[in-house]
């Protein structure tokens, strides 16, 4: 199981460090990761099913390395969804934080991360979700002036 979700971490961290828009990084991300997914079928549906990368209860090394790498593919996504809201690709007012958690739901599912009680209720994580799908993240192309 480690050696097929560090193949998908690792390939997460090499987009996000590309010197590529954040809305080419997004999409190279979910194609890559899906693409994992289905190569190493089923193992990494059962991790992602599982959420094994909260066995570190154990105490296990095998448990601490899984938990490092969900941590790493959680940053390699983050680093997109951050770049894109600081450089101004994505709308301004996004949560970037936020944002990268939309994408890991639209993934797997959201019972994965959402945790009630936490910084928004579920009302407020279902609006956001709607404004994200509805408005987009990326900022539309402004045109030039002088005919540009």
């Amino acid at each position: 199981m480690r050696h097929a979700v560090e193949e998908v971490v690792v390939v997460a961290e090499s987009i996000a460090a590309a010197q590529e828009s954040s809305t080419v990084r997004l999409k190279r991300l979910l194609r890559a990761a899906v693409d994992g997914y289905e190569r190493n079928y089923p193992i990494m549906f059962l991790y992602i099913q599982e959420d094994m990368r909260r066995v570190p209860g154990d105490g296990s090394e095998a448990g601490a390395e899984l938990q490092e790498l969900g941590r790493r593919y959680e940053a390699a996504l983050g680093k997109i969804t951050r770049d894109g809201v600081e450089s101004g690709e994505f709308h301004e007012d996004l949560d970037d934080s936020l944002l990268k958690f939309a994408v890991l739901g639209a993934m797997n599912w959201t019972h994965r991360w959402f945790v009630p009680g936490g910084r928004l209720t579920g009302a407020q994580v279902g609006e956001a979700f709607a404004d994200y799908l509805l408005k987009g993240v990326r900022r539309p192309r402004q045109r030039q002036r002088n005919g540009a």
